[in-house]
């Protein structure tokens, strides 16, 4: 709701209450015109910000990245297949593998069906031998 017209009587004939309220009224329109004004140019400044520092934590992201892969190791290994799974990838690893590779094949629910299937083939040869070694 917009605040009350001024009385438009002279300043001299109002109580010092009004007087307050009619100095308050002008300024508050006043403030309102100005942040009216400056809003734009003041969003414009905030989103520049926001880019500039959504790059340099892209870059420093990639930085480290970097590090990592160099490294080696499996902190090397780990950051590769969480990038897998953050892109509905297999993200499967051999650990007797001296290379650096996930499987970037699509993901079945968490594996691709090739590692689904090796998945079930060694639980099956696991319950075999099980059944091998309590069996007299």
């Amino acid at each position: 709701m917009p605040p009350a017209k001024p009385t438009g009587r002279p300043a001299l004939y109002c109580s010092l209450a009004c007087r307050r309220w009619n100095e308050y009224a002008v300024a508050q329109r006043r403030w309102a015109e100005q942040e009216r004004r400056e809003r734009p140019q003041r969003d414009a400044e905030w989103r520049a910000q926001l880019e500039v520092r959504d790059a340099e934590a892209a870059r420093a992201y990639e930085r480290e990245r970097r590090r990592i892969l160099a490294a080696g190791g499996i902190h090397a290994l780990d950051l590769l297949q969480r990038e897998a799974f953050e892109n509905d990838r297999c993200g499967w690893y051999e650990d007797d593998q001296e290379a650096l590779e996930v499987c970037l094949r699509p993901a079945a629910p968490i594996w691709c069906k090739k590692h689904n299937q090796q998945l079930e083939r060694e639980a099956e040869e696991r319950r075999r031998a099980r059944a091998r070694a309590g069996a007299p």
